[in-house]
C-alpha cells in the first residue's frame, strides 16, 4: 500500500509510512459494512499476522456494531479497541454519564452494552479492549445524569483528568453506571473515570475474559486528534483499523 489514498471504498482513507491508520466514520449499511470487512482482509494480505498486529476502533453503538460481520472481523483483528465512551456531549439534548460501564435505562449505549453485543456476535472476549477516557466531559446548568443543560465548559466540553474535580467541588462515585462525577463550579455536572471505576471496571474485564491494554494514554491522544478533524454532528468515534509491527514496544492502542 502506498502513502495515498485508496480509489474507493472509506471516504476518509489515510495511509502513514509506518503504521498504516485508516479512518472511517462510519461503516452505515451492509453494502459500507462488506466493504469494510474487505478492507480488513487486505490490510491482513498485506501486513502478515506473524510480523503485524491489526487493530480496530469500534464505537459502542449498536447501530453501527450491526452493519458489521463482526465474527469475521475478528478472524482478521488481533483487537478490537471498544470506544467505551464518549456516549454524551454537547451533541446530545441531555446530559449522561459519558463512559458509563451500565445504562441508567434498558437499551442505553454503555460499556457492557458494546461488550455484550460483541461477543454475542462471535468475537472472543480476549480480542476486545475496554476503552477508557483520561477525560471529563462537562454540562453547564446540570446537576446530573439525564438533565437538560446549557453548554458545556472546559475546552470543547472538555477538562483533561488532570484538571479534576474542578475547583471547589467535591467528587463523587455513581455506583450504579460505574461513573465518576463532579458538580458545580465552571464545569456544571462533569463526568469521567478516577481510579475507583477503572478498578470496577478492570473487574469487569477479568469477570468477562477481556484483553487488557497498557496504552490509556492514548486515548487523550486520540480524543484530541478527533475533536480537530471530526465535524461536530455525530461525535461517535470513528472506525479506525490500524496496523503496528510486533516488534514495537507497548502496541495495544485504547
Amino acid at each position: 500500500m502506498d502513502n495515498a489514498r485508496t480509489g474507493s471504498g472509506p471516504s476518509d482513507s489515510v495511509f502513514f509510512c509506518s503504521f498504516p491508520l485508516v479512518v472511517w466514520e462510519y461503516p452505515c449499511n451492509d453494502q459500507q459494512g462488506a466493504d469494510f470487512l474487505a478492507v480488513l482482509a487486505a490490510m491482513r494480505t498485506h501486513f502478515p499476522e506473524d510480523q503485524y498486529i491489526l487493530t480496530a476502533a469500534l464505537p459502542a453503538a449498536e447501530v453501527v456494531l450491526r452493519c458489521l460481520d463482526l465474527a469475521q472481523c475478528a478472524r482478521f483483528l488481533d483487537s478490537i479497541n471498544l470506544t467505551a465512551y464518549d456516549f454524551y456531549g454537547s451533541w446530545t439534548s441531555t446530559t449522561g454519564h459519558h463512559a458509563q460501564l451500565y445504562g441508567r435505562r434498558k437499551g442505553d449505549v454503555s460499556g457492557s452494552s458494546g461488550v455484550a453485543y460483541l461477543i454475542a456476535s462471535g468475537v472472543p472476549g480476549r480480542k476486545i479492549l475496554l476503552g477508557i477516557p483520561l477525560f471529563g466531559r462537562s454540562f453547564l446548568q446540570a446537576a446530573g445524569p439525564g438533565q437538560s443543560y446549557d453548554g458545556t465548559g472546559g475546552e470543547d466540553g472538555t477538562f483533561d483528568y488532570k484538571d479534576l474535580p474542578r475547583k471547589g467541588t467535591q467528587e463523587q462515585v455513581d455506583k450504579r453506571a460505574v461513573a465518576a462525577q463532579c458538580i458545580g463550579g465552571d464545569g456544571g455536572f462533569v463526568t469521567y473515570d478516577n481510579p475507583d471505576t477503572v478498578a470496577t471496571k478492570a473487574m469487569f474485564c477479568k469477570q468477562k475474559g477481556l484483553a487488557v491494554s497498557s496504552l490509556l494514554q492514548a486515548g487523550v491522544r486520540r480524543r484530541r486528534w478527533r475533536d480537530r478533524n471530526q465535524g461536530r454532528g455525530n461525535r461517535q468515534r470513528p472506525v479506525a483499523p490500524q496496523v503496528l509491527n510486533k516488534s514495537s514496544p507497548g502496541w495495544s492502542l485504547v
